[in-house]
């Protein structure tokens, strides 16, 4: 399946209290780790940002087009700026985001599907870490417009799929560091 991938790398970090794009796990900074892990795939987006130095020929920064919507808008122009009709979701904070767990959800994404969203056992949806189809940007589109930003309000209008994330590979992709607490957690288990 061709499809697309974006990292979200635009937000404030106002939990984090500095750029968590720019957080380092493993020697590397969790943006260049994204970056190196996505580097196989026909297109790789990084929204809210711009890199410096020559970029790979599949890899554009692209701004939101609408500042200030979240993730939301993030997702929204990186469908319109891909070019492929699938498109993988993920956040800068998620640095255990991997190819073969965006793989199995593709793997998964049925021909009626929107939007395929993994659940965890503990029933939260993980609707950054998600796969969408281009053909979602109108209704969000719409969406954001009348002045809802919920990504979960989006997906209920939409026919959206739910991937059972329940094994320990999986759970580890979705990982999110929002907090220091979070980045101390994710560090600990280096060591």
């Amino acid at each position: 399946m061709n499809f697309s991938v974006v990292v979200l790398a635009g937000g404030p970090s106002i939990r984090m209290g500095r750029d968590k794009a720019l957080l380092t796990y493993g020697g590397e900074s969790f943006l260049d780790r994204l970056r190196r892990e996505f580097a196989s795939c026909g297109e790789l987006l990084i929204s809210g940002r711009e890199l410096p130095g020559t970029l790979p020929a599949n890899l554009r920064c692209i701004s939101d087009e609408t500042q200030g919507l979240g993730p939301a808008g993030g997702i929204l122009t990186a469908l319109h700026e891909c070019s492929s009709e699938v498109l993988v979701t993920l956040g800068c904070d998620m640095p255990l985001y991997d190819l073969d767990f965006a793989l199995r959800l593709l793997s998964r994404l049925g021909p009626r599907e929107d939007a395929l969203v993994p659940r965890t056992p503990d029933g939260r949806l993980h609707t950054v870490g998600a796969v969408y189809r281009k053909r979602c940007a109108p209704h969000m589109y719409g969406q954001l417009q009348s002045g809802r930003r919920s990504l979960r309000q989006l997906l209920s209008e939409l026919n959206t799929g739910i991937y059972p994330a329940d094994s320990p590979e999986d759970m580890r992709a979705l990982i999110n560091i929002n907090t220091p607490q979070d980045y101390l957690a994710l560090l600990s288990e280096l060591n």
